[in-house]
């Protein structure tokens, strides 16, 4: 961030080129307001989908502005992962180690949980046999 942010003082223009996508516009966003002082608004995008030397000169030769509303939608979806799955995580969690203290007190269970809400499974470490999926459906809110 630092070489990016020495280097746009001297700049005369930006264009973001990064994935034309929400997580791609949040990206050239963050940098251009964080690494370039404030420069997203100012900004051109570069709309490609391949990176064939057609279509990326097309795009460069037809720049667009920032797109605002993908970047809201990028920006708000960071947002709503972050607060969910930190609450969720931390709810389920303790719901979990609750009823595990209590059958820790009858002997049946010794060992400890961390569980994480998550959309995207582990399946690099599950396809190379470090963790085995063991699924366990709750109602945390029932065990809360």
């Amino acid at each position: 961030m630092r070489e990016i942010s020495q280097i746009s003082k001297n700049a005369s223009g930006f264009i973001h080129a990064c994935d034309y996508d929400q997580e791609g516009e949040v990206i050239g966003y963050n940098i251009l307001e964080h690494a370039c002082h404030h420069k997203y608004s100012i900004s051109k995008r570069a709309k490609f989908s391949s990176l064939t030397d057609e279509e990326i000169i097309q795009s460069f030769n037809n720049l667009l502005p920032p797109n605002e509303k993908l970047k809201d939608a990028g920006t708000s979806r960071h947002m709503i992962d972050f607060i969910y799955g930190i609450n969720l995580s931390r709810a389920l969690t303790n719901s979990v180690n609750k009823k595990k203290n209590l059958l820790e007190k009858s002997k049946k269970v010794t060992s400890n949980y961390q569980l994480a809400e998550s959309r995207v499974p582990h399946l690099h470490s599950l396809s190379k046999g470090k963790k085995k999926l063991k699924i366990i459906y709750l109602n945390p809110i029932g065990m809360l």
